[in-house]
């Protein structure tokens, strides 16, 4: 069973679960891209985090308040050491869309129907189409740390029922 297919069942059952694990999956996904780039990403309703990307290595750092990328940069959020780099675009979407879209389907009926917005550079937001794997190994090799109670309630949805058909478990 795809960990895709377990975000898409996630997202439906729970989305602040199936949100945190995107967030947790996304730096793997764009480290593969080989690119530098750094972009928020919105969750209506849950919270807002920047992935920065660059050299295969990646990191996730959680925001706070409502600003896009054009307000984050005016401010200068790159300058200075250990400083976040500024995003050059942002996605503003709710779980379930993005499980689908890492599923595979494509962005076109999400825009349409308004469940998936870009703001700032679309030019550079094409690299979401690039992204790579976001599988426990690719995460690991990006140096991506995924908080064990994630691990644990994604659980349910990374088994497939028909392995466990007439079986009985505790934990």
């Amino acid at each position: 069973m795809a960990v895709e297919d377990a975000l898409v069942r996630a997202a439906a059952a729970d989305p602040e679960l199936a949100a945190r694990m995107l967030v947790a999956a996304l730096p793997a996904a764009t480290a593969a891209t080989g690119e530098k780039v750094a972009f928020d990403v919105t969750f209506k309703g849950i919270g807002r985090w920047r992935i920065a990307a660059a050299e295969g290595r990646a990191q996730v750092a959680k925001l706070a308040g409502p600003q896009g990328p054009t307000a984050l940069a005016a401010k200068g959020d790159a300058g200075g050491a250990g400083a976040r780099p500024a995003a050059e675009f942002e996605v503003i979407t709710d779980p379930e869309t993005l499980a689908h879209l890492a599923a595979g389907d494509g962005p076109l009926k999400a825009v349409i129907s308004r469940r998936l917005r870009i703001k700032g550079s679309r030019k550079r937001a094409r690299i979401l189409r690039e992204l790579g794997p976001a599988d426990p190994a690719a995460m690991a090799e990006a140096g991506v740390r995924v908080a064990p109670d994630l691990v644990y309630r994604m659980a349910p949805y990374l088994i497939d029922p028909a392995w466990t058909r007439g079986e009985s478990f505790v934990i």
